[in-house]
């Protein structure tokens, strides 16, 4: 199943720190790691929206920016070098042998 409760810890002016809990599930795999996506507003994802008006931020993958290049195993993460006042959707991703979770 997928990471829950992601929120923001604390922020910048160039960065963001993220937080999330780990999944309800994990399957018999175990768990290799978290991957952080995140898109900026106003990019094509970002434009997606489902019938509450809320952004589903999920479509298509080639908006979303990997921000951490190895598995990371703690549930928390920094984005560094981002835009000043620049407005992002972060996801994440749980990752085991039988592949990607949700985000």
């Amino acid at each position: 199943s997928p990471p829950t409760l992601l929120a923001v810890d604390s922020v910048t002016d160039s960065s963001v720190t993220m937080k999330w809990r780990p999944p309800d599930q994990i399957g018999a795999a175990g768990l290799d790691g978290y991957v952080l996506e995140y898109c900026f507003e106003g990019s094509t994802s970002a434009k997606q929206s489902n019938e509450n008006g809320e952004t589903a931020c999920d479509l298509p993958a080639e908006d979303w920016i990997v921000a951490n290049t190895d598995l990371i195993d703690k549930t928390k993460f920094t984005i560094n070098g981002l835009p000043t006042d620049a407005k992002i959707f972060v996801r994440v991703k749980a990752i085991n042998a039988a592949g990607a979770s949700e985000p």
